[in-house]
């Protein structure tokens, strides 16, 4: 049996945690923070549902071993271009399935983009991503980079 993993957006704070534990009761999660510099104790943070989004783990992986979660963009290189993807998790009630996909949120062109510093595809182009048979590389999430749901 796999236990269900999270990590939660912390929205004020703008940065993705490791969820230690959830309370479904007082709607909170826990996480670890550092507490000091003495013996780099580590300490207990908690945090109120509406203060944060709540991400699961799809118990997949990338090529580079990278834990792949629910709000992720995921590239894939199907043999005719890169397509970006971003993992969804699905609750259908009317046909009992509760399970995660993934939705295109576009086709990308990394050659239009390899003049521009700095950008994500630019990065792809430099670590030869396109040339290479990819199975899913997790390149950002939809807090972190929002820029990728931006149409070009």
């Amino acid at each position: 049996m796999r236990i269900p993993k999270f990590r939660a957006w912390l929205k004020n704070e703008k940065r993705i945690v490791e969820v230690v534990s959830i309370n479904w009761e007082h709607k909170n999660i826990a996480y670890e923070v550092e507490q000091g510099l003495i013996f780099l104790a580590k300490g207990l943070k908690f945090k109120n549902f509406d203060e944060i989004e709540l991400m699961q783990y799809t118990g997949g992986k990338d090529q580079n071993d990278k834990e792949i979660y629910e709000g992720d963009f995921i590239l894939a290189d199907i043999g005719d271009g890169l397509t970006l993807y971003e993992v969804k998790y699905i609750d259908d009630d009317e046909r009992f399935i509760s399970a995660f996909d993934i939705r295109i949120v576009k086709e990308l062109d990394v050659q239009k983009y390899k003049d521009l510093p700095f950008t994500i595809a630019n990065r792809l182009i430099e670590m030869g991503i396109s040339d290479l048979e990819i199975h899913w590389l997790v390149i950002g999430n939809k807090f972190e980079n929002p820029e990728l749901l931006e149409s070009d």
